[in-house]
């Protein structure tokens, strides 16, 4: 348990990449009505827009955001 906290403590530290800034950020904007492929448009399936609009939902507009859900979905 101890080193399950630890590693995720150590994640949680990582900064995002910019393909994370981006997801984030597109993530941002259809929580705030925003339409993807009309506001914006992305190269990779719609799932993942979804996905980091859930987690600015729940975690709110942080850096760790992605990561927290990331590591959450992997455990």
């Amino acid at each position: 348990m101890f080193t399950w906290i630890f590693a995720g403590s150590i994640y949680l530290s990582l900064p995002p990449s910019p393909d994370q800034f981006n997801h984030a950020y597109m993530g941002w904007l259809t929580l705030s009505g925003g339409v993807p492929y009309v506001d914006f448009i992305d190269v990779n399936w719609p799932g993942v827009v979804g996905l980091h609009a859930r987690a600015s939902g729940v975690f709110g507009v942080h850096l760790w955001t992605w990561r927290a859900v990331d590591f959450l979905l992997f455990a």
